[in-house]
């Protein structure tokens, strides 16, 4: 009654559920990832944070499933959010220095213009006005006489620059290239462990069916009635020996197949495709060497460019600021009175002009600082894209493993139903 309700009432979900109750016993998680090499990693994915318990496999997946849900979320929303910051960036603004040097300068010279205006609201001061505007010349001449000095001299180093500018670009590609290089040996390196891994494991699976032998032998007693010790007749006894050799026939068939099936899936991980790879590895590691040698090359070059750049002395110490100086001392000790009316509306005007350069100039600095915010931001949504893709690929390989431990379970747990059938398999 029991054979006909499971094999025509059950559904085969049914069937398959109670198969696996039955005959799952010494088999629980644990024994499963600890007699597969592969899946020893598992264990580090199933603790649960801050206790030492674990997770089911099918939660673990489950909560796995739902971090790569809500990262892939995040991954995709990333660029997005670059795009839209990068689009707002004000790439035609001048530098910060650029607007501090001018700030500075027009400030200076306001502050020459607002004494001279002071001087001009005192009687008293006129003559001292005329000395400071000469003196405001003299300033402006020393600083466009500094600034010619400067770039005149950065002029004798130009080629250096460039030079150390097309060494730091070339070191640029040779780094980008040792990273991808790098990659390719940890890929290479996961997948020779994962062959070897899977190849010792066939090996003793292969073992395992051949050490597999019929035991059985050919009982003369059973050619014996078993009611009254009489021979049997010769067609019954041909009957039994037909039975165990059929039996010892099935045996060595089942051997015959579970060693051409062991043997059919270790030819993609064979010795020759693990040879192939460690093949690859030692190649890419000869490569990564070379370029690693020709970093340490540019380096080298690059601090005696580096060393080789013109160091000329101050301008300050320079024969011409030295006069400049001097004239603007001696004009020092020379200024009188000034008759304030000539020159009062025109400094004003000229105030005034200036003040609104500086607040186009402090406008074009908040853009800047606007600008700066704005690519700290694109870097820090760049760094945790990175990190994101890092998490992700941590994820994914739990993922797989869990899938990998379903796969093992319903083979061992197959294994273990067959062994109570005769003539059929699960």
């Amino acid at each position: 009654m029991l054979v006909g309700y499971f094999a025509e009432v059950l559904s085969t979900t049914d069937k398959r559920k109670l198969l696996f109750e039955v005959c799952d016993k010494g088999l629980s998680d644990e024994t499963i990832i600890n007699k597969n090499i592969s899946l020893m990693p598992l264990n580090e994915y199933l603790i649960i944070p801050g206790t030492n318990n674990k997770y089911l496999i099918d939660e673990y997946k489950k909560i796995a499933v739902n971090q790569r849900r809500e990262i892939n979320k995040k991954l995709e929303s990333i660029p997005e959010r670059i795009d839209e910051l990068e689009l707002s960036l004000k790439n035609d603004l001048p530098t910060k220095d650029t607007i501090n040097i001018s700030i500075k300068n027009i400030e200076a010279e306001r502050e020459v213009k607002q004494k001279e205006l002071d001087i001009l609201l005192s009687d008293s001061k006129a003559l001292e006005l005329s000395i400071d505007k000469k003196i405001s010349v003299l300033e402006n001449h020393y600083q466009e006489s500094k600034a010619n000095y400067i770039e005149n001299n950065n002029k004798d180093n130009e080629e250096i620059y460039k030079a150390i500018n097309a060494l730091n670009n070339k070191k640029a590609e040779l780094v980008q290239t040792s990273m991808e290089y790098r990659n390719n040996i940890y890929s290479l390196e996961l997948k020779i462990n994962e062959c070897i891994s899977n190849r010792q494991r066939l090996l003793d699976e292969y073992d395992k069916v051949k050490a597999n032998t019929f035991n059985e032998k050919w009982d003369e007693n059973s050619e014996l009635c078993s009611l009254c010790g009489q021979k049997l007749p010769l067609d019954k006894i041909e009957h039994l020996k037909i039975e165990f050799e059929k039996r010892r026939e099935e045996h060595n068939k089942a051997n015959s197949i579970a060693k051409e099936k062991i043997n059919k899936e270790g030819q993609q991980f064979s010795k020759a495709i693990i040879d192939g790879l460690n093949k690859q590895k030692t190649e890419y590691s000869n490569k990564l060497d070379a370029i690693d040698t020709e970093i340490s090359d540019i380096n080298n070059k690059i601090n005696l460019a580096k060393d080789s750049v013109l160091k000329p002395k101050p301008f300050e110490e320079t024969t011409i600021a030295e006069s400049i100086k001097n004239r603007i001392e001696r004009l020092n000790h020379d200024k009188e009175n000034i008759d304030t009316n000539e020159a009062l509306q025109s400094i004003d005007k000229e105030i005034y002009e200036l003040d609104k350069k500086l607040q186009d100039l402090k406008e074009q600095l908040i853009k800047i600082n606007v600008d700066e915010k704005t690519r700290s931001r694109i870097n820090e949504l760049t760094d945790e894209r990175k990190d994101k893709a890092r998490e992700l690929e941590y994820i994914d390989r739990g993922i797989y493993l869990c899938d990998e431990f379903s796969k093992t379970k319903a083979r061992m747990i197959t294994d273990n139903i067959n062994k109570n059938f005769k003539t059929i398999k699960f």
